[in-house]
């Protein structure tokens, strides 16, 4: 049986240059084994049937200009119900803002959703927004499971 690659979140957070804003443990020690990543737009307007929580999920424009056109209490009961469904990492690309409600959310739950980490471009990495976009990570991180295979 061929043994199953896996990646720090460590080493995903130092390679596509991500700040970390909420994480309830070690990136170190936090391991993704999934090579696809999620826009999860669909989720956040409430369908889970085919989510796959092991992904890590990218929050782009789409995903935060739906949020935004929600009303605030309904935003928080979206965001809450995607937290509470413990993806590995949630990646807010692009630069953008993070919703206070992802922040207060993030580290509200974290004590029973010990996975969801919540990440954004650092401000060097910003000028080169496809690191850490669906695409970017997802080069990156298949080159990096390339080379550990040989």
């Amino acid at each position: 049986m061929a043994q199953e690659f896996t990646v720090s979140l460590q080493a995903i957070i130092d390679e596509c240059k991500l700040e970390v804003i909420h994480t309830p443990q070690d990136p170190a020690k936090i391991f993704i084994s999934n090579i696809d990543v999620n826009r999860p737009g669909l989720q956040l307007a409430g369908f889970y049937e085919y989510f796959d929580k092991g992904r890590i999920q990218i929050i782009g424009k789409a995903e935060t200009a739906y949020l935004e056109q929600c009303g605030a209490e309904i935003r928080a009961q979206r965001i809450k119900k995607f937290f509470s469904e413990q993806p590995a990492a949630v990646v807010v690309s692009r630069g953008m803002d993070i919703m206070p409600e992802m922040r207060e959310l993030s580290k509200e739950l974290s004590v029973h959703v010990k996975a969801c980490c919540l990440f954004k471009p650092s401000a060097c990495a910003q000028n080169h927004t496809s690191r850490c976009s669906y695409r970017g990570i997802r080069r990156r991180y298949a080159y990096s499971r390339r080379e550990r295979s040989r």
